[in-house]
């Protein structure tokens, strides 16, 4: 049976029950120079012909103007053809929603400020743009619980995937995958990967309890005290595929993508990454739905392999330079 080490239980990481914004400038990195062009491009076209319209029809007609369709267009070519239509969707809907605050915005300014100071008029102005969007996103993410929107598989760029094997055939390490809650969509994009036969060793789907058990050797004493959707678990699944397969980085991944369940709120997952002295666990709370939620778990798999492989590659360096001492 695999136990969770006590240096695993020493970097189980409770992250806040929101995800911290934070900015990846080295996406802006990735982006070619055609994307950019066609990106900037509609903005200023949008903003002359909302200058044309000033000068015709008065500011009025040229401000809503460049409120509304100058957002919705561009957030379109903001998104590349490789993250597909399920990002594509939820983005044009957010562009959508801020679009519509800034013609609220533009419209009660418009008016106040007229009557009012300036200050005070830009002021109600924003309080209008808060409440309009904030209004629109419940009435939408209303209609979608009634509704019931799709699940779509993740459209995930192979390109994510492909970062992680390049990383560990560079380090000569293998890996291999034990998912609950994914069903395999990690391995699944590894196996994507040209030539990952060299790192990918294979994946244990252990959507079932006793899978855990047997397969991973998750002690089962684990699985009733903490409950198959825990960090402890997450662990366990992650060392064990490790051992089991032999590979030399190990997987975790166990949560709730779809619904709540035994009191654990949808959205609640814990990813696991072990290597030969670590195991590494981060927990995420936030539920954009189930197609999001897995989205979600496979790339953030992808980001702790990368920051684990990073960290042991940063412990080696400093024990080299101990021992060099």
């Amino acid at each position: 049976m695999t136990a969770v080490s006590a240096d695993a239980t020493r970097r189980i990481a409770t992250r806040p029950v929101r995800e911290p914004f934070k900015l990846d400038f080295a996406k802006l990195r990735e982006m070619r120079a055609r994307d950019l062009a066609a990106r900037f491009a509609f903005g200023f076209g949008i903003s002359v012909a909302a200058g044309i319209i000033v000068q015709t029809a008065g500011p009025v007609f040229g401000g809503m103007f460049l409120a509304f369709p100058a957002i919705l267009p561009a957030t379109t070519t903001l998104l590349e053809r490789r993250n597909g239509l399920a990002q594509a969707a939820a983005d044009v809907r957010g562009a959508t929603v801020g679009a519509l605050g800034m013609v609220a915005f533009a419209s009660v300014a418009w008016v106040l400020l007229r009557r009012i100071s300036p200050g005070a008029a830009l002021a109600a102005a924003m309080l209008t743009w808060i409440a309009t969007c904030v209004a629109i996103y419940a009435v939408m993410r209303a209609v979608v619980h009634v509704l019931h929107e799709h699940h779509y598989l993740p459209e995930i760029p192979i390109t994510e995937a492909a970062a992680v094997i390049d990383a560990l055939e560079a380090r000569s390490l293998t890996i291999a995958a034990a998912e609950s809650c994914t069903g395999g969509l990690v391995a699944s994009f590894l196996a994507s990967v040209p030539d990952a036969s060299q790192v990918f060793r294979g994946a244990v789907v252990a959507y079932d309890n006793e899978v855990k058990v047997s397969q991973l050797g998750v002690d089962a004493t684990i699985i009733d005290r903490h409950g198959p959707v825990s960090a402890a678990v997450a662990a366990a699944m992650s060392q064990g595929v490790r051992a089991a397969i032999h590979a030399d980085v190990g997987i975790g991944i166990t949560g709730l993508t779809g619904s709540a369940t035994d009191g654990k709120p949808a959205g609640l997952t814990f990813i696991s990454v072990t290597l030969a002295h670590s195991t590494i666990i981060r927990r995420y709370t936030d539920d954009f739905g189930p197609g999001r939620n897995d989205e979600r778990a496979v790339r953030m798999a992808f980001k702790l392999v990368m920051d684990a492989l990073r960290a042991s590659t940063d412990d080696d360096h400093n024990v080299a330079e101990t021992v060099d001492h």
